[in-house]
């Protein structure tokens, strides 16, 4: 089965609510979704363990929510899931990844500078 990695930036309680309603309605599909909120503090810690679901024989596609704030911090490496894990690497090619904008919000567009 498929197994898709959802990586986001935590702007908010209310989008962390959102992200996690859209994992939980993916997996009701069928769609193996992966989520930090469906774990308690991993013991190798965030970082790795988002390096870890990158991996391709983890996660076989990766979703990135990917808001303004998303967006703003990815050249800094410092924010959303994916960058906790160093960024987009050669562990998740972008044949493998996909960028959502939320519902209700103007999309924002990585440019291939920023690491995507």
């Amino acid at each position: 089965m498929a197994k898709v990695f959802i990586s986001y930036s935590h702007d908010s309680a209310e989008h962390g609510e959102r992200v996690l309603r859209f994992a939980d309605a993916l997996r009701l599909h069928g769609v193996d979704a992966e989520l930090d909120r469906y774990h308690q503090r991993p013991p190798q810690g965030w970082p790795a363990w988002c390096e870890e679901q990158l991996r391709p024989e983890v996660s076989s596609h990766v979703l990135m929510i990917c808001t303004r704030t998303y967006h703003d911090r990815a050249p800094r490496r410092g924010g959303g899931d994916l960058n906790k894990a160093g960024g987009l690497k050669p562990a998740a090619p972008q044949d493998r990844a996909a960028l959502v904008p939320p519902a209700g919000l103007e999309p924002a567009r990585p440019s291939r500078s920023s690491g995507f």
